[in-house]
């Protein structure tokens, strides 16, 4: 288990998903009282710490990304099952930045503000090229597997 690359690649996701949780993904400057907010995995944030719009949905989000990647980890033995894991892991990345979207439309809407992406706001598209190398990885092990067994 440890020595494979794919490994590597889920424990990345798993670090870096939980560390998106933490870091602000977007900040809203409105236009006309100069006011900072930012959005982070849980919410939409005064600079006073007052949450003024909850957006739990990518915290979900993230932590079932979280959990699929630590289950794809630990279900070594099953790779057709780790890939289909692999596969709802991507499409709730995916989710994540639909749903993270519409939340920053509704906020700059709401407060007429100009929206200002972060750092932390790419790691989620980073933990969606991983999985994609780990599901490549599987694949290519199940591939050997397969044709190991046809050899006997």
């Amino acid at each position: 288990m440890i020595q494979r690359i794919q490994t590597v690649y889920l424990f990345l996701v798993i670090c870096l998903s939980v560390l998106t949780a933490f870091f602000p993904l977007a900040e809203f400057i409105g236009k006309a009282d100069k006011a900072v907010y930012e959005m982070t995995a849980s919410g939409v944030y005064n600079l006073k710490a007052e949450m003024l719009m909850n957006s739990a949905g990518l915290l979900i989000v993230l932590l079932a990304v979280t959990l699929l990647a630590i289950a794809e980890l630990f279900l070594f033995k099953k790779r057709m099952l780790q890939i289909r894991l692999g596969i709802y892991s991507m499409l709730l990345l995916g989710g994540f930045y639909l749903i993270s979207g519409f939340l920053a439309f509704l906020f700059v809407d709401e407060l007429n503000a100009d929206f200002h992406l972060k750092f932390a706001a790419g790691i989620p598209f980073v933990c969606l090229i991983l999985e994609y190398l780990a599901i490549r990885a599987i694949g290519k092990d199940e591939a050997l597997i397969r044709s190991l067994n046809r050899l006997r």
